[in-house]
């Protein structure tokens, strides 16, 4: 089925409404482990051995000094590590006004029934040029779908669902707005 008989047949699209000048190139989505970089700013974390190559023979004759380990680590954590979600989305601005920002939306449907499992609605404020492609990065702790089962096969359930990218408005640099009804 094509993207406008499938539009049409869900009531997204109706005959006389015509689909904006973009192409969908490609679309897709990938989880994240976030939180888990160390902080650049934080000096290391070093072991004896270190301090003691990095010393040199003025500083052993000077007063020794107590590093506090839990203190020292306690520097290095931050919150802990989460899931979060990125949903990317590559348009072709294949009009000849410039787009100033897109609304789209991403769904997912469960592979087997092709019902609706998760909808979720984005913005993004990019330019566009006529002609140019641009990557739509949108990162949430948000997942695909809100799935009961837990674990690796939440993962592979996640997995086995098809997507589907649907553009809602287009604003462009000149103030003019395409909708979809």
């Amino acid at each position: 089925m094509s993207l406008l008989a499938l539009l049409l047949s869900l009531g997204l699209l109706t005959p006389q409404q015509s689909l904006p000048d973009v192409q969908v190139v490609k679309f897709g989505w990938d989880k994240q482990i976030v939180g888990w970089e160390r902080d650049p700013f934080q000096r290391p974390i070093e072991s004896h051995q270190d301090m003691q190559r990095q010393s040199n023979p003025q500083r052993r004759e000077g007063p020794r000094r107590t590093v506090d380990a839990d203190a020292t680590i306690k520097s290095h954590q931050k919150a802990p590590a989460h899931a979060a979600f990125r949903y990317k989305l590559t348009l072709k601005n294949a009009g000849t006004r410039t787009i100033k920002s897109v609304d789209w939306d991403y769904l997912f449907y469960d592979a087997p029934g092709g019902q609706v499992i998760g909808v979720h609605q984005f913005t993004s404020e990019e330019e566009i040029r006529p002609g140019k492609r641009k990557q739509l990065i949108v990162m949430t702790e948000q997942p695909p779908a809100q799935i009961v089962s837990a674990g690796k096969a939440a993962d592979k359930e996640l997995r086995s669902a098809t997507g589907q990218v649907i553009i809602r408005r287009i604003e462009y640099e000149d103030g003019s707005v395409w909708e979809s009804k």
